[in-house]
C-alpha cells in the first residue's frame, strides 16, 4: 500500500490550492488521551499482522473531496483506506488513504506461542447525536513490526460528522529515540492522501518535523520528486498530542460573499483591498508558509516579496476568505 504515497513536499500551515479543491487548516493541540471503552473490536481477540478489517463510520465523511462511509484497516495495520487495497479495482479509481503514523504496526504477541491470544485490540465506536456524531477508531497496545513485543503505542483517529474534521490522537507509548532513528526514512510521519494509481494523479498532506511544532506539507503528484528520507517526525508524539485537519470554512466561516476585492492582480509593489478596512490580512506562499500579517488600513507594501504566486487570507468580523495573488 505504501506504493501510493506521493513523494513531493511543497508546503505547510494553510493548504491553499489554485484549483477548486477543498483547502485545509492544520492544528496541533493537546488533550488528555482516553482509551476507548465499550467499543466494537475488529480483531475480536485474535492476533493481527497486515490485517484487512472493514467497518462503517455510521455517517458519510468527506476527505480530500472524496466522500465515503465504509473504511478498511488495511495492510500495515495503521493505514486506513476507503477501499480494500487488495481489490484490483482500487488501481483504477481514486483511493483515500491515511495513517496517523506511516509505519507497519503489529500485535506485540503475534506468533508468540506463549501468548496465543491478542495483546492488542483494534476497535471503534460512534458517539453523539445524529448530525454531530464522532466515530473513534483505536489501536490499543499495538507494536511496530521488527520491534515487538517491547515497543507499544496507542493511537486513535476521530471522524467528525458534518464538519468533516479529522483528528489523529496519540496516547501512551514506549517508542524510544533509538527506535525513531531506525524508522526515519521509511515513512515515520502522519499522512492523508488521495491518489489515483492509474492516472498517477493526486495530492496528500504529510505532517513531519518536530512533533510538538510540526510542519504540515501539501504534496502534489504534478511536482518533482523529493527524497523521503528528509521527511519524518524527529520523535514520537507525546501522549495527549492531537493533529487536527479542518476543512477551511469550518469554524472560521470562510466566505466568498464578503465583497472584498484585491487589486491590481497581478500586483507590482502594493496591494489594495476594497471592503477590508480593519481586517487581518495574512499572506502565504504556495508552500503554505505565512510570510506577512497586517491589519488592513490602506495599501500594503509588497516590495519585499519575490515574483510568484501567493495566497491572501482576509479575516473580518463577518468571516474570512482566501484569494490568490500573483506578483
Amino acid at each position: 500500500m505504501k506504493k501510493y504515497i506521493l513523494s513531493v513536499i511543497i508546503g505547510c500551515g494553510l493548504f491553499a490550492m489554485a484549483t477548486a479543491q477543498t483547502n485545509y487548516v492544520f492544528q496541533k493541540t493537546t488533550e488528555t488521551y482516553l482509551n476507548l471503552t465499550n467499543s466494537i473490536s475488529l480483531n475480536n481477540g485474535t492476533q493481527w499482522d497486515d490485517p484487512i478489517y472493514q467497518f462503517d463510520l455510521g455517517f458519510p465523511f468527506t476527505l480530500l473531496d472524496k466522500t465515503f462511509n465504509t473504511l478498511y484497516v488495511d495492510m500495515s495495520g495503521v493505514d486506513i483506506a476507503n477501499q480494500n487495497l487488495d481489490d484490483e479495482s482500487a488501481y483504477y479509481s481514486t483511493v483515500v488513504l491515511f495513517s496517523p503514523l506511516f509505519i507497519d504496526l503489529i500485535d506485540p504477541c503475534y506468533e508468540y506461542e506463549e501468548e496465543p491470544g491478542a495483546c492488542s485490540n483494534i476497535s471503534y465506536k460512534v458517539e453523539g447525536e445524529e448530525g454531530s456524531r464522532i466515530c473513534k477508531l483505536e489501536w490499543n497496545n499495538a507494536s511496530i513490526y521488527g520491534f515487538e513485543p517491547e515497543v507499544t503505542l496507542n493511537i486513535q483517529v476521530w471522524f467528525y460528522e458534518g464538519s468533516n474534521i479529522l483528528e489523529f490522537r496519540f496516547g501512551d507509548n514506549t517508542v524510544t529515540a533509538d527506535v525513531v532513528e531506525e524508522l526515519q526514512g521509511d515513512g515515520f510521519f502522519s499522512l492523508i492522501e488521495a491518489f489515483n494509481p492509474m492516472t498517477e494523479s493526486g495530492r496528500a498532506i504529510v505532517v513531519w518535523g518536530d512533533p510538538d511544532d510540526p510542519t504540515a506539507s501539501m504534496l502534489d503528484a504534478s511536482d518533482e520528486d523529493i527524497d523521503l528520507e528528509s521527511v519524518y517526525l524527529n520523535a514520537m508524539p507525546t501522549s495527549g498530542t492531537v493533529y487536527r485537519f479542518i476543512p477551511e470554512g469550518v469554524g472560521i466561516q470562510s466566505h466568498d460573499n464578503l465583497n472584498i476585492t484585491l487589486a491590481p492582480n497581478p500586483v507590482q509593489n502594493t496591494m489594495t483591498l476594497t471592503g477590508a478596512d480593519g481586517a487581518t490580512v495574512q499572506i502565504y506562499d504556495v508552500l503554505g508558509h505565512l510570510l506577512m500579517t497586517e491589519n488592513y488600513n490602506g495599501p500594503i507594501d509588497l516590495t519585499r516579496l519575490a515574483s510568484g504566486s501567493y495566497f491572501v487570507k482576509i479575516t473580518t468580523n463577518a468571516g474570512s476568505t482566501v484569494k490568490k495573488m500573483i506578483k
